[in-house]
């Protein structure tokens, strides 16, 4: 499971410092797939068209810009915006590729896989 929390650099410190400190006692430390994002950011991602996006995404290994504009019936421009919130975020990457013939295409790859995304904000 990927978990989104609200929080910046500070809170990502604090989270490794106590990994280290299990290390150190000698437990069993078991991967930690966590993504600190600012609490704006973590609003933003709760957006209908957002999270649309996200399960749209799901378990796909890269989607091509065109297809996804076609899928998800949306705005280019305003896509663009919701893919520019997620990248921030580390949930995707958005790639340009060689499209032979034609120049380059962009690409978009989602980087939680089938895993379930818990969002929780820390007040």
């Amino acid at each position: 499971m990927v978990k989104i929390k609200s929080g910046g650099a500070k809170e990502f410190f604090k989270s490794a410092l106590e990994t280290a400190r299990e290390i150190d006692r000698g437990n069993h430390v078991t991967a930690k797939h966590t993504i600190f994002v600012e609490a704006d950011d973590l609003a933003a991602l709760l957006k209908a068209e957002r999270r649309e996006l996200i399960q749209f995404l799901r378990g796909q290994k890269k989607v091509l810009f065109p297809t996804l504009i076609k899928k998800m019936r949306r705005a280019q421009i305003t896509l663009n915006k919701d893919l520019a919130v997620l990248e921030r975020c580390s949930l995707i990457k958005v790639e340009q590729e060689v499209n032979p013939g034609h120049g380059r295409r962009k690409v978009i790859i989602p980087l939680y896989g089938k895993q379930p995304l818990e969002f929780k904000a820390i007040v």
